[in-house]
């Protein structure tokens, strides 16, 4: 049996019920504690400190632990790491492992954790309850940076020279997850955009300086 449509006023009635209805579940949260988080300045806890371990945020190195074998860099399928030693005569005679450059380069950086997985160095950072690499994942997240430049970050500064941990085969302690990284990205926010900078600014000088130098031999040529 087919219903009849309704009137003019039934159709005024059943529109004010949809209405009623909507607005009954609108009023039910006029009472209910906000659910809303302000991010990030009114946060009970640092978003970071409730992530779990296993997250892959930000890729950081302890140089404490690092061994200097470059396998991260070499298993690396982008090449967003470069790795720079030396081997160097110690006090006592013996060859070290000396490092000069530590840099991942996080713009192109995939997450993927291949480094994570080749590096030989087992460690357990300070407060997790899992081991990890001496090249691990963080719970840092937040990337946004004015230049891509600034998305380069150096645990070794130029100039500094770190020498490489003795690779063993037991789990040895580590810093806690994430220091390093916020030392590198603080570094890298102030001075690689400077670097860069000066760097754009001093080949832009160059190639002003070689026009220059080769007009008055076109003009020699000419004549």
């Amino acid at each position: 049996m087919s219903q009849s449509e309704p009137g003019y006023f039934g159709v005024i009635v059943r529109a004010a019920r949809t209405i009623i209805d909507g607005l009954a579940v609108t009023m039910s949260y006029v009472f209910r504690p906000p659910i809303t988080v302000q991010y990030p300045d009114r946060t009970p806890v640092p978003v970071p400190d409730t992530l779990p371990e296993r997250y892959r945020g930000l890729l950081e190195v302890d140089l404490e632990t690092c061994g200097a074998c470059k396998a991260c860099e070499r298993d690396c399928p982008i090449g967003c790491i470069r790795i720079d030693m030396t081997k160097e005569k110690g006090a006592d005679g013996k060859p070290k492992l000396i490092m000069t450059r530590f840099d991942i380069d996080l713009a192109k950086c995939m997450f993927c954790g291949l480094c994570v997985e080749a590096c030989a160095t087992a460690c357990r950072c300070d407060g997790d309850t899992e081991p990890t690499k001496a090249i691990h994942f963080t719970r840092e997240f937040e990337g946004v940076v004015e230049h891509p430049a600034q998305l380069v970050y150096r645990f070794i500064r130029p100039g500094d020279r770190i020498v490489a941990a003795k690779t063993v085969k037991e789990t040895v302690p580590a810093r806690r997850r994430g220091e390093a990284l916020r030392e590198a990205r603080r570094h890298a926010q102030v001075y690689n955009a400077l670097a860069f900078a000066w760097a754009l600014d001093h080949a832009q000088h160059q190639d002003e300086e070689t026009v220059a130098g080769a007009a008055p031999a076109g003009k020699a040529a000419d004549q």
